[in-house]
């Protein structure tokens, strides 16, 4: 097998791991700037159209790695006003191959949209709240047949229409195995 990995860890642990000379290489000085060393790396998404990869941890944490010119920016304060707590963690990333955005599912519901090329964010979480309430979003899944991101937390699922630019609770399609995560 060939290709590379890119790991994310607690204590801010960033390391990228070729898989065919399975060897590691610690890229942890490059997010050291802008995140602290107590810091857990919690989601991370690969834009396979600018070679960057986009990743998330606690205390609205967002940043991206650019594997070409290996370097990382901090992209925190281009979210910070749309995440209510300062310790909020954000959970799930996904993206969009097809406008080029991030999607970013964080602890208290929020549901964010970073455009890549515009460098900017559209708060999101309007379009779930009503039904989603304040719960966690787990996770996000971008699907390009239908452009749609689905959205999963605890006992919690919808969709996204990015088209449409309106969501859809579908909870009630699933059923709860004791008190397992959707």
């Amino acid at each position: 097998a060939s290709g590379t990995l890119y790991i994310g860890a607690g204590h801010a642990k960033f390391v990228k791991y070729d898989i065919a000379a399975e060897v590691a290489t610690d890229l942890s000085s490059k997010v050291s700037g802008f995140m602290s060393s107590n810091e857990i790396i919690r989601s991370m998404v690969y834009d396979s159209i600018n070679n960057v990869v986009y990743f998330s941890g606690r205390h609205k944490d967002f940043g991206k790695y650019d594997i070409s010119a290996d370097t990382a920016t901090d992209l925190t304060p281009k979210i910070t006003a749309y995440i209510s707590l300062s310790s909020a963690y954000i959970f799930a990333l996904s993206f969009d191959s097809t406008n080029g955005d991030i999607y970013i599912g964080a602890q208290e519901g929020e549901f964010i949209k970073y455009n890549i090329s515009g460098d900017t964010a559209t708060d999101k979480t309007a379009k779930i709240s009503s039904f989603w309430g304040t719960n966690w979003i787990r996770g996000l899944t971008f699907d390009s047949a239908n452009s749609a991101i689905y959205i999963e937390g605890y006992n919690k699922f919808a969709k996204y229409d990015i088209s449409g630019d309106t969501a859809i609770n579908l909870t009630g399609k699933l059923v709860e195995i004791g008190r397992a995560h959707v």
